[in-house]
């Protein structure tokens, strides 16, 4: 092997191993990776919003839920009892248990 094709070979080689780390250094001076970042914080925070108020809104949803289910079963027993009264004042009896909802 000649000194030529040695210093050749040894040049091509830190020339990639140059090019590399110039790739590397604009990569981490670049600003577009920046942006990026910035985005998926953006978009994490705003999933984690939406967890803390789904969770705030969902107990509220399943309190109202189940005193609607109550008045719902309790208007029933009124309106379908057996004890001789007409069906206005049962629709009364029901609307007054039921009319804070």
């Amino acid at each position: 092997m000649n000194a030529r094709s040695k210093a050749s070979r040894s040049a091509s080689a830190t020339g990639s191993n140059g090019a590399r780390t110039g790739l590397v250094r604009r990569f981490v001076r670049g600003e577009s990776g920046a942006v990026t970042v910035d985005w998926i914080v953006l978009t994490a925070a705003m999933m984690g919003l939406a967890v803390v108020a789904m969770n705030a809104v969902g107990s509220g949803v399943d309190n109202a839920s189940t005193d609607m289910r109550k008045c719902i079963k309790r208007q029933a027993n009124v309106i379908l009892s057996k004890d001789g009264w007409d069906y206005d004042r049962r629709m009364r009896v029901a609307a007054r248990r039921c009319g804070r909802l």
